[in-house]
């Protein structure tokens, strides 16, 4: 079960998260309109650079950077560089992808399970 608790700090954003998969209490963190991820104790652990930002799903966390989506690790480190024009939370090690218009899956590693060639796809 997933708890989130909202709460304002000056000019940033915190959005609590802590699961009971996680060994750690993550906070999303918005400052001057771009997220990132804090530690439970407020450090930073990844850039604030993201235009957005999701919940972990799957141990991975979705993030858009500029127009590209990609998959933080909940150490905050790059998992999947952001290489998809559309990208769906992971579900039991895979996620939907999207690139060049088609749909497609790939696994944690980032590796193309299946194609892209589909007009639509959900995990």
């Amino acid at each position: 079960t997933m708890k989130t608790i909202p709460f304002l700090l000056s000019t940033l954003l915190l959005l609590g998260i802590q699961s009971q998969l996680m060994a750690q209490t993550l906070f999303l963190a918005k400052k001057d309109g771009l997220w990132g991820l804090l530690n439970g104790k407020g450090t930073e652990i990844s850039a604030i650079n993201y235009d957005e930002i999701y919940a972990p799903a799957d141990s991975l966390i979705r993030v858009k950077y500029g127009m590209k989506w990609g998959y933080l690790s909940i150490n905050g480190l790059e998992a999947i560089p952001p290489a998809y024009d559309k990208a769906d939370d992971f579900s039991h090690g895979y996620a939907a992808v999207a690139k060049d218009g088609l749909w497609g899956f790939i696994d944690k590693t980032g590796k193309e399970i299946i194609p892209f060639q589909f007009e639509a796809a959900k995990g």
